[in-house]
């Protein structure tokens, strides 16, 4: 929050000193204060709730007037209606109110729209994937060079080659698309027979329905076909776990992800 420089920004508990307290961590950062809620003073364009009042049915003693014109609410909490705070934020003029699960609707979306920008990462992939001792992986590219390149990085880590598509020999349990061919109808010219037997195939592209590479999967008998939607909604769901301690249901993220998308 304080990177973006708001003019101010108050930390309210109703144990005045502890709010004080974690406010003096972050003073370096920008202009940041603590008390209690009774030394909330002025207007405020967003106002975050943190604290599990919502889940009781209650509010946190806030001014009424503590509002700016269009000011934004946010509720870490959530629940199947609307929480306590969520109501009041609307009551008193809220122009945004969200709650915990479209919070974490929105970092998912924000998630892949930062990553539509830009290439796909596959060197944050390598690593992990050795890390389960394949007995090879093998990194497939239009431009060869750039495969071997990217492979002799990761050499260290365990049995990886690089290659041209034309390069792709044998069968394999696991099919990464890494590329954006999918955004585009297309599928990177893999040969027919290069899955195994209940391989599985990963495209970490999404879009409405299934993508070109996860039908590709399908058509040529993948046991499991699972694009990049279900990854994005897990990584925040795993952020708000670390936050909150509690793991948001992502089977329900993913259909709103996919509604608000079409």
């Amino acid at each position: 929050l304080l990177s973006y420089q708001p003019s101010q920004l108050f930390i309210a508990n109703r144990t005045a000193s502890k709010a004080q307290q974690l406010a003096d961590i972050f003073t370096e950062f920008g202009n940041i204060q603590g008390g209690g809620f009774d030394e909330l003073t002025g207007r405020f364009d967003v106002i975050i709730n943190a604290t599990s009042a919502s889940l009781q049915g209650k509010v946190p003693p806030l001014p009424n007037d503590i509002l700016n014109e269009q000011a934004s609410c946010y509720d870490m909490m959530y629940s199947d209606t609307d929480t306590a705070f969520i109501i009041w934020a609307k009551q008193h003029g809220a122009g945004k109110s969200i709650d915990g699960l479209g919070m974490l609707v929105e970092q998912a979306a924000e998630a892949f729209r930062l990553w539509r920008g830009v290439k796909p990462d596959t060197k944050t992939v390598i690593e992990p994937l050795l890390s389960y001792q394949p007995s090879q992986l093998f990194i497939a590219n239009r431009t060869a060079s750039k495969a071997k390149q990217l492979a002799d990085l990761f050499a260290e880590f365990g049995n990886v080659q690089g290659g041209g598509l034309d390069e792709v020999v044998g069968s394999f349990d696991l099919i990464i698309n890494a590329t954006s061919a999918s955004l585009q109808g297309k599928v990177p010219p893999l040969p027919n027979d290069i899955l195994n037997e209940q391989a599985s195939c990963y495209d970490m592209m999404y879009g409405e329905t299934d993508t070109t590479f996860i039908m590709w999967a399908k058509q040529h008998g993948a046991t499991k076909a699972i694009d990049g939607l279900g990854m994005l909604a897990e990584q925040a769901a795993e952020a708000f776990r670390l936050w909150r301690d509690v793991k948001p249901e992502t089977k329900t993220v993913i259909e709103l992800i996919r509604h608000q998308k079409k």
